[in-house]
C-alpha cells in the first residue's frame, strides 16, 4: 500500500472538513447573538424594576408639559437654515 498522498487527494479532503466546518461557525455566532439578547433582555427587565428618579410631569389638555416653575411654553419656534418657515 503506498502511503504517498498527492495534492489533489490533500485538496479533497482538506475541502471535505472545511465543508462539515463551516455551518458549525454559523450556529456558534447565532448561539451567541441569541445567549447576548437574553442578556441584554434580562437587564432590560431589571432596569424597569428600578425607582424612576425623574417624574412625568402633568400634561394639559393640548398636550403641552407644564414645567415646574409654571412657565407655560406659549410659542414655539423650530428653524433648519435660512428661510425655513415658522411653525
Amino acid at each position: 500500500m503506498n502511503a504517498i498522498m498527492q495534492v489533489g487527494g490533500f485538496v479533497l479532503i482538506n475541502q471535505f472538513i472545511l465543508t462539515l466546518y463551516a455551518p458549525l461557525g454559523f450556529l456558534g455566532v447565532y448561539y451567541r447573538m441569541i445567549k447576548q439578547s437574553l442578556v441584554d433582555m434580562e437587564n432590560m427587565f431589571s432596569l424597569l424594576d428600578e425607582p424612576l428618579e425623574v417624574r412625568p410631569s402633568s400634561v394639559d389638555e393640548h398636550g403641552w408639559t407644564s414645567s415646574t416653575h409654571g412657565a407655560p411654553i406659549m410659542c414655539l419656534t423650530m428653524a433648519a437654515g435660512p428661510g425655513a418657515r415658522q411653525a
